[in-house]
């Protein structure tokens, strides 16, 4: 079995001395594992007369994590390169497939910045290495297709050769045009001399993407459709801008569902090397068919659409207008969420000349898929199974794959604070309020002036105010006496005594049984009411 060693060379270097500047004070690990080259599927459904079909696809996956010194994981990033060979130029297409963070970490971490190094890496990396043992498929598929990169090389020499001798001059040796594989059917092509690169990717607000149960961190930062695309546009445009000392990008951010006026607010400030508008990187002639013009991700809404339309055999109906038009109204488009297709393109120019070694660690593609597929399978809400896969399964399985040095060390040495958890973020005015103590505070002396002044005494004149007596007049007034005319009426008396018959009744003068007993008063009781009797006259009984 084969030992694979990890070989490095400047632009690693430049990576992990951008990792550490962005990475707080503490040791860290790079984990980076990349999958052997191998033929894919074109990227595009070709038509059969169109002359610029491709020869051959080449597919690269990259998975790259970044570990804290307690082997808990940080962050990770899967992207995915296509190598689209034609006759005289290649296509280098970046897709961003996934991304995802952990908040395993108590140390606060800036990702966008941690996420432009690793896209920087990608894209400066040297895209001959990818063209070296490149597994192919079968013999009788790829002649039957035409694209036998072996054949293709020696009709280009053969061209060359018939447009001019001078060409002879220029060729490499033979040995480095096409070094014929001895096992495993490994091919190596040797690159056209042009190359355009471009990125690809869509955003999608999820909790989760590469580490399962990891929503269920308090320290994991989740946001929005809307905020999460906002994000990636920022990050990306940074990274380009970074990218575009020697070339110029073109990108074009398009939202399904969404009005134009919209989506030129997200667009970024233009900038002499790196242009966005509206529209798609993939717009080359909106009446023409759909299926020849957009690319077949994986995982990518875009073309799972094409593949609807392929199911119900309208693709070869369905333009490109009309392709973006329904796809508005798709409902992963229409859940609330915003979902956004960022790409962007670089000019096409010429393969670097300087070549750089191989600096990744390159397994075959089932183990690849079986290093990733025990990360997908951890339980990122249990920092000791996190620790348990980065210092106990990833080895096992590197060691059973004859894979050494899989862990890249380094420092970082960004001065930051750590973060105990993640609070809300709300006004926090507590700083600012001054609350009383319970000791009794020291009386504070201020300038008294009462004491040392004199005050003039004041005037008092009210006894040297003499008081005029007021003149008394009622004794002198003499009133006249009120006729009293009450003497003189004389009132008769009437006496009807005799002509009404009373019924004899009790004496009323009888002392009640309840009445105050003689010990409690002296006084003789008396009843309050009127005695009449000796009044009333009455007669004999006969």
């Amino acid at each position: 079995m084969k030992n694979y060693k990890r070989k490095y060379n400047n632009t690693m270097k430049n990576l992990l001395e951008s990792l550490s500047y962005n990475l707080p004070k503490g040791n860290y690990k790079l984990f980076h594992i990349q999958s052997q080259p191998f033929q894919c599927k074109h990227l595009l459904i070709y038509h059969k007369k169109n002359a610029q079909r491709p020869a051959l696809t080449i597919k690269i996956k990259h998975f790259i994590s970044l570990i804290d010194d307690d082997n808990l994981v940080i962050m990770g990033i899967e992207v995915y390169i296509y190598l689209t060979v034609f006759d005289n130029h290649l296509k280098h297409s970046i897709f961003i497939s996934k991304a995802d963070t952990t908040g395993l970490s108590t140390q606060k971490y800036k990702i966008n910045k941690l996420i432009d190094d690793i896209l920087q890496y990608l894209i400066q990396y040297d895209i001959r290495n990818y063209c070296r043992k490149i597994k192919l498929r079968s013999s009788e598929m790829v002649n039957r297709s035409g694209s036998n990169p072996t054949i293709n090389s020696l009709n280009r020499i053969i061209d060359k050769l018939r447009e001019g001798t001078s060409y002879y001059k220029s060729i490499p040796y033979y040995n480095e045009v096409v070094i014929p594989s001895t096992s495993d059917s490994l091919e190596t092509i040797v690159p056209p001399g042009r190359i355009q690169t471009s990125i690809s990717l869509f955003t999608r607000a999820s909790e989760q993407y590469l580490f399962p149960n990891s929503s269920k961190n308090e320290r994991k930062h989740v946001i929005g459709g809307d905020d999460l695309l906002n994000w990636w546009i920022k990050l990306i445009n940074r990274t380009l801008l970074n990218q575009a000392k020697e070339s110029s990008w073109n990108c074009r951010l398009h939202i399904p569902g969404s009005d134009n006026v919209s989506i030129s607010k997200k667009l970024p400030a233009p900038n002499n090397n790196v242009a966005w508008s509206i529209g798609s990187i993939f717009d080359k002639d909106a009446e023409k068919l759909a299926i020849n013009q957009i690319p077949l991700f994986p995982d990518d809404p875009k073309g799972r659409f094409l593949e609807h339309l392929i199911v119900e055999n309208r693709y070869k109906s369905t333009s490109l207008k009309q392709f973006w038009q329904e796809l508005g109204f798709r409902q992963e488009f229409r859940l609330g969420n915003v979902v956004g297709i960022i790409g962007c393109e670089r000019e096409e120019r010429g393969i670097n000349t300087v070549e750089t070694t191989q600096d990744v660690c390159v397994l075959p593609l089932g183990q690849y898929k079986k290093i990733l597929n025990s990360i997908k399978n951890a339980d990122f809400s249990d920092a000791n199974d996190i620790k348990a896969l980065i210092s106990v399964n990833i080895p096992d399985s590197m060691k059973e794959f004859c894979v050494t040095n899989y862990y890249t060390s380094f420092e970082g040495l960004n001065s930051t604070t750590p973060r105990t958890a993640v609070m809300p973020i709300v006004n926090d005015l507590n700083s600012n309020v001054k609350r009383k103590s319970d000791t009794p505070k020291r009386e504070i002396v201020v300038n008294d002036l009462s004491g040392s002044l004199k005050r003039k005494p004041v005037n008092d004149i009210s006894a040297s105010i003499k008081r005029r007596p007021v003149n008394d007049i009622s004794g002198s007034i003499k009133r006249k006496p009120v006729n009293d005319i009450s003497g003189s009426v004389k009132r008769k008396s009437v006496n009807i005594s005799g002509l009404v018959e009373k019924k004899p009744v009790n004496n009323l003068a009888k002392k009640p049984e309840n009445t105050p007993s003689d010990h409690e008063s002296t006084q003789e009781y008396s009843p309050k009411i009127n005695i009449i009797n000796s009044l009333i006259k009455r007669k004999p009984k006969k």
